[in-house]
């Protein structure tokens, strides 16, 4: 998927543009069906520099398969010496994070 197609399907108030750019937000149901839309959403955000910041508030479910992709982009952005900060809190993203050991993969050490 080119970044230009994945940023046709962002919503527009969900797009970045900058310093103070509004954060990513995922959706309550963060599961395979849902995986391309969440690729698109962190596409966008991969190359923002800077911080940016995901709201997970939502997550009311989450599987491996999303939390791949949001390893993936938190191991991606610290390659190219950039943040990624999560606001707000899920417990079932963060149990689910702990289950799988990867909450310090997405700097959740000592949630869930």
């Amino acid at each position: 998927m080119t970044h230009r197609a994945a940023e046709k399907r962002i919503p527009r108030r969900a797009r970045l543009s900058g310093a103070g750019a509004a954060p990513l937000t995922l959706a309550a149901d963060c599961t395979a069906r849902g995986a391309e839309a969440m690729q698109a959403l962190l596409l966008a955000g991969l190359e923002q520099p800077g911080s940016v910041s995901i709201e997970v508030a939502a997550v009311e479910r989450v599987d491996t398969v999303c939390l791949q992709l949001l390893v993936a982009f938190v191991r991606d952005r610290q390659r190219a010496g950039r943040s990624t900060l999560f606001s707000g809190h899920s417990q079932p993203l963060a149990r689910a994070a702990s289950l799988l050991g990867l909450s310090a993969a997405l700097g959740l050490a000592g949630a869930g």
